[in-house]
């Protein structure tokens, strides 16, 4: 696994497709080269009106285009913003069986670099109806999961490229392994590089110990090899559930016994 783990820099960005920066800007992924960079301050979820709605987007790394865009629609640059959270959500989700979790503790924003194009430009998404007096159509996301499994099946299948250069026009070209470059399409995700195994604490990640995971799926994969500890936890949850007329469910509360298990440390 830790061969392919590079993609996450590539995943990312996709998930983040229609998510601009704040003035704290870090990169939104991990690369072989780029370590990470914490900083301070939680995203607000506050929404500035008028001239601070304004300084939030000159704020933002954009293209010109893009701050015209922002300065012309209030609240734009908040829904971004709550974006931001909404991706970090997804991302570690998805991400909760890798040996990179999606860890961005202490970042207040997550992209260094803006997308060059803004969502509609990029994003397919299905039209819904309703009725008024006549018809109307808009466009509308699809569930944030579903666009997260998407990422996710795409960053699994991703393939390894390399950047040459084309001899008769002095271009830089990607070029994937022969078996793949023929079936390779616009829509997949591709890397140049191999990221870290992340098994270790680095300036990359925290490493994987005390990581929890599943005995018999996940931990030998996640602990690297370095075995893992089991501990009892007491847990609570809902048992002996009823359904009350009307529309009530009474549940008791069971305390059960259950086995975890953690990697161990290096």
């Amino acid at each position: 696994m830790g061969s392919r783990l590079p993609r996450t820099a590539c995943l990312l960005r996709l998930i983040a497709l229609c998510i601009l920066l704040t003035h704290t800007a870090a990169y939104f992924g991990l690369t072989g080269r780029e370590p990470l960079v914490f900083l301070p301050g939680p995203i607000s979820n506050d929404a500035p009106n008028g001239k601070a709605h304004l300084k939030q987007c000159e704020q933002m790394t954009l293209t010109r285009r893009q701050k015209r865009l922002c300065r012309r629609e209030p609240g734009l640059a908040e829904t971004l913003r709550e974006s931001v959270r909404l991706s970090l959500l997804e991302c570690r989700y998805q991400f909760r069986n890798e040996r990179w979790n999606c860890s961005l503790d202490g970042r207040g924003s997550l992209l260094k670099r803006g997308g060059e194009e803004w969502s509609e430009n990029n994003m397919q998404v299905p039209r819904r109806l309703r009725f008024l007096a006549v018809r109307t159509c808009w466009k509308q996301l699809s569930p944030f999961h579903d666009t997260g499994r998407l990422l996710k099946y795409k960053y699994d299948n991703s393939v390894k490229v390399l950047s040459v250069t084309n001899a008769a026009t002095g271009e830089t070209e990607l070029a994937g392994p022969r078996r793949h470059r023929q079936n390779l399409r616009t829509t997949d995700l591709v890397y140049l590089e191999d990221s870290p195994s992340f098994c270790r604490a680095s300036r990359y990640s925290g490493g994987t110990g005390g990581r929890t995971c599943a005995k018999d799926t996940t931990c030998q994969s996640l602990c690297c090899g370095r075995g893992y500890n089991t501990a009892m936890r007491l847990t609570s949850l809902s048992c002996h559930c009823q359904v009350r007329w009307c529309c009530h469910v009474e549940c008791q509360t069971c305390v059960r016994e259950e086995e975890v298990y953690t990697c161990k440390n290096a």
